[in-house]
């Protein structure tokens, strides 16, 4: 308990009935040959630092803490999973000189019972659709696909900001099916119950650099007017600090940015020194966020050293 361990060769868990606590922090720091993981097992923080590669061959690995890619290539075999419930959310951890390959599964726990409404989220995965929110039990409605295709009231939205044309609220674009893709380039708001969820989606993460073009379509001006709106979404599977970008990596955009917090109902903004309702440098792994351009042509280039 509390331990760390250090496993030069491979790791290998016979039971079939349960997983394995590895306990806090197990680290792959083999120097001679690749290292494989083999069999059920829960982790707290799981460091890879075998310039030899590590592949995971079978069983479910899931990981509450960390996963941190120092070193070497990970084979995933699409049996990780970033886990998530009342008490966090395991975070992948800035990838160093390693690199990772295969899916992973990534869960985002999020406790709504006080109030429904409206949240704003995204995934970091390649290949989420809203799909995988629905087997989680979000109910959606008013277009194909959904629970209730035929229903008045649509519970999802992307923004468009071409669309918004001089009018912020005609830049809201409902799918055309559930089928649609979910990525961090065009972030979600969706209606949730007063229910807990426990969102779930599997697919290859974002890792190394990650640029998200955002437009402005009205000319420049002050944070008030109708265009330059872009809804995009935190790009990795880990907490992202703002304060981290440079201003080279904000490319013709404001310093600030916006998240919807549902209790008030209204944005909270941080501007680069202070924030309200709730809102600072932290972006949380799956949070959709708002900034606002200042030209067409504008950029956000997200690297792996902004994760916290």
């Amino acid at each position: 308990s509390g331990a760390r361990i250090f496993i030069g060769g491979n790791w290998n868990n016979n039971s079939s009935s349960s997983n394995f606590n590895a306990g806090d922090s197990v680290t792959f720091d083999g120097t001679s040959n690749p290292s494989t993981i083999t069999g059920n097992t829960d982790w707290g923080i799981l460091t890879l630092n075998n310039s030899n590669g590590t592949t995971v061959n079978s069983g479910n690995q899931n990981i509450f803490g960390k996963l941190n890619i120092k070193n070497g290539a990970l084979t995933t075999g699409g049996l990780i999973t970033l886990k998530s419930d009342q008490n966090g959310t395991a975070q992948m951890d800035n990838i160093e000189t390693g690199s990772i390959s295969g899916n992973i599964t990534l869960e985002r726990y999020l406790d709504l019972t006080a109030k429904d409404g409206w949240r704003e989220v995204t995934s970091p995965l390649q290949g989420s659709t809203l799909q995988d929110w629905k087997l989680d039990g979000v109910i959606f409605s008013g277009f194909i696909g959904s629970d209730y295709p035929t229903l008045g009231f649509i519970s999802a939205y992307t923004y468009n900001e071409p669309s918004a044309n001089g009018v912020a609220n005609d830049g809201w674009t409902p799918p055309t099916n559930i089928t649609n893709p979910v990525s961090a380039t065009n972030g979600h708001r969706i209606y949730f119950d007063s229910l807990a969820y426990t969102l779930t989606t599997s697919g290859t993460p974002n890792t190394g650099t990650q640029i998200i073009n955002v437009t402005q379509n009205g000319g420049a001006g002050s944070p008030d007017q109708e265009n330059g709106w872009n809804l995009i979404g935190n790009p990795y599977p880990c907490t992202i600090d703002w304060s981290k970008l440079s201003a080279g990596d904000r490319n013709n955009i404001e310093n600030s940015i916006w998240i919807f917090n549902q209790t008030s109902g209204n944005y909270g903004v941080w501007n680069g020194s202070s924030g309200t309702l709730g809102v600072d440098n932290k972006i949380a792994s799956s949070q959709a966020f708002w900034v606002h351009a200042t030209s067409n042509t504008g950029s956000v280039t997200f690297n792996e050293d902004d994760k916290i």
